[in-house]
Formats: C-alpha cells, structure tokens, sequence
C-alpha cells in the first residue's frame, strides 16, 4: 500500500511541479494504466521498454537521424494508484508532429505488447493554455502524496545510466 498522507511540503511540492509542467512543451496527454499489481520499479521498468518500443519503431530512418530525441520524443511521467492499488501513469508527451498519427494509431499495441493487462489512452492536447493547465491540473491531482512526487519520471531518466538500474 502506497503513502497517501498529505503533507505540507507536498502542497508545495505539487504547486512546484505545476510550475514546472507548465514550461514543458507537449503535444499528447497518455494514460498508461497497468491494471494489475505492479511495484514502482516495475512499473518504471514497463514505461522504459514501451519509451524504448516506441522510439526505436517511429523514428527509424534518415530523416530523423540528425534530430536530438528531445526535439523527438519526450515526457514527464506522473504516478498514480487506484483504489485497487493498481499503477498508472499519467504522461505529458512530446512527439514530433511528423509522427504524431502514427503514434495515436500504435501506442496501446506496444504498451499492451509489455503489460498485457494494460489499457492506454492517447489525446492531443489541445492547443491554448487553458487545455494545457486542465491536463496538469488533473496530472498532479495526487503529486501532494509522497508516491506520486517521489517517483515522477521524466523521459530523459530512463536513458540515462545513473537511473538505469
């Protein structure tokens, strides 16, 4: 059973990754539900291979060759648990939009391909600021709680080998 406590600090905490989120460019609102039990490493382990799954399947060729991965592909990554204390992440995702109906098209095959009790939803997000903080808003609904601002993950973190574990 995960920390539902809320405490103070993490008021502040989700008030500060509110902040934060509204500085990140993103194109797609994810929800990437597990819908068994599933440890925070392993729920992190899933997101990586779908992560990897995803980039090494749509940006293949030359045209992408020459582009960094974060002009390609990126997300922040938000915990939260069901009453069932089941997993899901919520993300806030970057794709390029030479690749974005593809994306929409094949994302549930390759999570469902990994977790195959999963289920997925992909929506673009819409384009003013009003839908952009409607999605952080509900995003963060739980950041206040140690699990969900204790293992937020960004895109960048799963390729990188001090948090490649």
């Amino acid at each position: 059973m995960n920390d539902y406590r809320v405490t103070e600090a993490g008021l502040r905490i989700r008030t500060a990754l509110r902040q934060m989120l509204g500085t990140v460019e993103s194109s797609h609102w994810v929800t990437l539900n597990f819908h068994s039990d599933k440890s925070p490493r392993h729920a992190e382990a899933a997101l990586r291979l779908w992560s990897l799954d995803v980039i090494s399947r749509i940006f293949r060729g030359a045209v992408f060759a020459e582009i960094p991965l974060a002009k390609l592909f990126s997300f922040v990554a938000l915990p939260e648990d069901t009453r069932s204390d089941h997993p899901h992440y919520h993300l806030l995702l970057w794709l390029h939009p030479d690749r974005r109906d593809w994306f929409a098209r094949c994302a549930d095959r390759f999570w469902r391909r990994i977790v195959p009790s999963g289920t997925s939803d992909v929506q673009l997000i819409g384009a003013t600021d009003i839908d952009h903080a409607k999605v952080i808003t509900y995003g963060t609904k739980h950041a206040n709680r140690p699990f969900s601002y204790d293992n937020f993950i960004t895109s960048n973190m799963l390729y990188l080998p001090e948090f490649v574990g």
